[in-house]
C-alpha cells in the first residue's frame, strides 16, 4: 500500500516538473543569469507547479482513485498531496548544486 500512496506525488512530479532542473542546471553552468535570479524563479516555479499537480492529483484521487490505487483510503492519497512543494522545490534546488558542480554537495544531498 505504501508504494501506491507513494506513486501518486512522485509520477505527478515528474510529468509536471516541465523541464525546470535541466533548464537551471543550464543557466547556472552558463552564467547567463544571477544566481539569485534562479532561485526566485525555481521558488516561483515550484509552487505554481506543485499547485497545479495538487489540483490534478485531487481530480485523479476523486475521479479514478478506485481504480488506479485500490485497496488505498482517499484521505492517505489527499495527504500525500501535501508533500507537493516540498518535493518540487527540492528538486528544483539540488540541480543548482549540480549546476555549479558543486557534485559532492549534490550527491550527499541527492541520497539524504
Amino acid at each position: 500500500m505504501y508504494q501506491l500512496i507513494i506513486l501518486l506525488p512522485m509520477t505527478l512530479m515528474t510529468l509536471l516538473n516541465f523541464g525546470v532542473g535541466s533548464a537551471s542546471v543550464y543557466y547556472v553552468g552558463q552564467k547567463k543569469y544571477d544566481m539569485k535570479d534562479i532561485i526566485k524563479t525555481n521558488t516561483a516555479s515550484g509552487f505554481v507547479l506543485s499547485f497545479g499537480a495538487i489540483l490534478i492529483g485531487s481530480l485523479v484521487v476523486f475521479f479514478a482513485a478506485e481504480q488506479f490505487f485500490e485497496g488505498v483510503p482517499k484521505p492517505y492519497l489527499y495527504s500525500i498531496l501535501i508533500i507537493m512543494p516540498l518535493l518540487m522545490l527540492n528538486d528544483f534546488y539540488l540541480v543548482l548544486f549540480q549546476g555549479v558542480q558543486d557534485f559532492k554537495s549534490f550527491k550527499i544531498l541527492w541520497h539524504w
